[in-house]
């Protein structure tokens, strides 16, 4: 069922009999690639799903929009945002960009730019939830707004591509932007990160924030990147996963789209991603990574000092995320919900050993 279903949302494949389509749309809700089902059986699809793809397509239209809005108003206050992961490539890789499901825009600006984007996402009516944050805990935050037609806008506000400082040798925003595509849109432009760019970041991102999941909506995403690259960009993906370090990780993604919708690799590129060594970033292979072996991680890449500092901002977050996250009313109480937190996570830190 699972080859059936990926020939079908490549764009090849026959319509399954009766009997077995409802199996086959569950398969694809389960992967995200629902959507995509209903695009390629066209007339064939069962009427609920063609009734949740007109209705995604609504709502695509006003995610778009607000998206454009945003990156206007950054545009305007000297932020030079970057959009990537799913908003930019249901733009840039996409038939239409109703096909790609996603919950929020992902947003990379300078790190010395992160107080104005912040502060204009706030003039747009966004507010922040309850988030952990500090200097080496967290390299992006979250900014919500309600919307009466999709629920809410979710526009996730990134300083570095990823938050495991494992991955620091990624690009930076200067780096992205330099590079960036321009998408233009009747309403405006956004820029994008670049091909080569877009396909690392799929790759890592399916390995270091999804545990690397094998979803096909994450794997269509690599191959359908990785099938439109020229060989110029495909030189400039080796260069960016030699000096991040991430070559095996890149290449497990890239084996994964491979093996479910066909081979897309230049000869000399899969070479050069096999011939990389031992990297600290291989962690994000294995399914069964714990937290507190990250953490491990993390620690080890910072040095003792910052490694130290990363250790206190997980134990002490800001005292407002505290209040929050654990309905702290009176100051007086603040050192309890610390001690909370800390036997908290001593006692998951025993369990899982």
């Amino acid at each position: 069922m699972m080859r059936e279903l990926c020939a079908l949302i490549d764009g090849g494949g026959v319509c399954p009999p009766d009997e077995s389509l409802a199996e086959l749309v569950a398969l694809a809700r389960t992967h995200r690639v629902h959507l995509l089902l209903a695009r390629r059986l066209a007339r064939d699809a069962p009427e609920p799903l063609h009734r949740e793809a007109r209705v995604e397509a609504l709502r695509d239209s006003v995610r778009v929009g607000e998206l454009l809005r945003v990156v206007a108003a950054l545009e305007a206050s000297g932020c030079d945002p970057v959009v990537f992961k799913g908003a930019a490539l249901a733009l840039t890789h996409y038939e239409e960009s109703r096909w790609r499901p996603r919950l929020d825009s992902d947003v990379i600006v300078d790190p010395a730019s992160r107080a104005r984007a912040a502060s204009t996402l706030a003039a747009l009516g966004y507010t922040r939830p309850a988030m952990t944050s500090g200097r080496y805990v967290m390299h992006q935050e979250m900014h919500v707004r309600p919307d009466p037609i999709v629920g809410e806008h979710v526009i996730d506000l990134h300083w570095r591509l990823a938050n495991p400082n494992l991955l620091a040798g990624l690009p930076g925003h200067a780096e992205l932007r330099a590079r960036a595509a321009r998408v233009l849109l009747p309403e405006g432009e956004i820029h994008v990160a670049s091909a080569a760019d877009a396909l690392v970041i799929a790759c890592i991102h399916r390995a270091a924030h999804h545990a690397g999941s094998e979803q096909l909506l994450w794997l269509y995403d690599i191959h359908l990147v990785a099938a439109g690259l020229t060989l110029v960009e495909w030189s400039r993906v080796a260069d960016i996963v030699e000096r991040a370090r991430v070559a095996t990780v890149v290449r497990r993604g890239l084996a994964l789209a491979s093996a479910a919708f066909g081979e897309c690799i230049p000869a000399t590129v899969q070479t050069t991603l096999e011939s990389a060594g031992r990297e600290p970033s291989a962690l994000f292979l294995r399914t069964d990574l714990r937290p507190l072996e990250r953490l491990r991680a993390d620690v080890a890449v910072l040095g003792a000092r910052d490694g130290a500092r990363l250790i206190a901002e997980h134990l002490f977050p800001p005292a407002s995320y505290m209040r929050e996250k654990y309905g702290v009313r009176s100051g007086a109480l603040l050192p309890l919900a610390y001690a909370r937190r800390i036997v908290a996570a001593a006692v998951r830190s025993s369990r899982r050993r």
